[in-house]
């Protein structure tokens, strides 16, 4: 069950063209300790259209602004509604390449996996893909959606 403020960012994403699973559960590997799970994973293609809301005039600039929406996108998305969270903390390495495997752009995970931690975008060909933070906190990273605006 999503909280309030996935909910949100998933009715937001949603009516920006995306195609979401929440709560995507990230199994803890041989000899982890942990399992945990990926607030939302979304993918948008370039020509998405519905007849009604669906329009190019329809999207958000603040949104699309930022990235190429010429481009199959994969967004993984973390939430978090309060302000008291570490940046650093959030998109741990193996919860983004599980992510990554579970979005399906790329069989090579290995060529990109120094990129894919250590970047907030990267483009594979064709796909781009975005960890992406929602908060009230102003960030500095190119798709931190700040919700105070």
């Amino acid at each position: 069950m999503l909280n309030y403020g996935e909910e949100l960012v998933y009715w937001y994403l949603r009516l920006n063209g995306f195609f979401l699973i929440d709560n995507f559960v990230l199994h803890q590997e041989q000899g982890g300790s942990r399992t945990s799970d990926s607030d939302l994973l979304g993918v948008r293609f370039p020509y998405v259209s519905e007849t009604f809301g669906g329009q190019e005039n329809d999207w958000d600039e603040k949104l699309f602004g930022k990235v190429d929406k010429n481009k199959i996108l994969g967004f993984i998305c973390e939430v978090k509604t309060g302000l008291d969270f570490r940046r650093g903390d959030l998109f741990r390495p193996d919860n983004v390449l599980k992510s990554i495997r579970r979005l399906g752009f790329t069989e090579n995970i290995d060529l990109y996996s120094e990129k894919i931690i250590n970047n907030d975008t990267v483009s594979i060909g064709e796909y781009e893909i975005y960890k992406v933070l929602f908060s009230r906190k102003k960030e500095s990273e190119p798709l931190s959606i700040d919700w105070t605006q």
